[in-house]
């Protein structure tokens, strides 16, 4: 595990925020990004932990808990759902998500979740370093996929569950409000 993780009781207290960033790689050459932190510098030790050099480093945004709708963490199971089901692993989809997503604060997670997994972390342990993004009922059933080898079809069925209970709360409201 790589020096700037905070254990999920420290980083659900503190807000998040997105930032963007140009940088000089190892390699010399000049890159731009994106990344989330509780604090600048925080953002600014993980670019040098990655052997780059910042440049800048701009504040976009404070990420609250409405950011992260149930919608997007629904969407985003059954996208890593059916990719594991068309035979790509873990690691490989997460980046084709975090490519393709619309939103800079769920690219950067879905990121930083792919960069905690591939330093050897699990996924149900890199989804509770994020308590505010997800609730514990999904880092548990992605535990369970993981040990039993169906991450796929818990990640389906955590999705489906999820999907139909937000209906329901919607159903709820509605009725409330006639």
């Amino acid at each position: 595990p790589l020096a700037y993780h905070q254990s999920p009781i420290e980083y659900s207290a503190m807000s998040q925020q997105l930032y963007s960033w140009s940088a000089i790689t190892p390699q010399g050459e000049l890159q731009n990004g994106e990344n989330i932190g509780s604090t600048r510098q925080q953002v600014y030790l993980r670019l040098t932990h990655m052997g780059y050099q910042p440049l800048r480093l701009k504040y976009r945004q404070t990420l609250t808990r409405r950011y992260w709708k149930a919608a997007a963490r629904i969407a985003f199971f059954k996208q890593i759902a059916a990719l594991l089901q068309a035979g790509l692993p873990l690691l490989n989809a997460m980046r084709l998500l975090a490519e393709q997503h619309e939103l800079p604060g769920w690219r950067c997670l879905i990121n930083t979740l792919a960069d905690d997994i591939s330093v050897g972390d699990s996924f149900s342990d890199t989804l509770r370093r994020y308590p505010q993004v997800f609730p514990a009922l999904y880092a548990t059933l992605v535990g369970v996929g993981e040990m039993t080898g169906k991450l796929d079809v818990c990640c389906q069925q955590l999705a489906i569950q999820q999907e139909q209970q937000l209906q329901l709360q919607k159903k709820v409201k509605q009725a409330l409000r006639y």
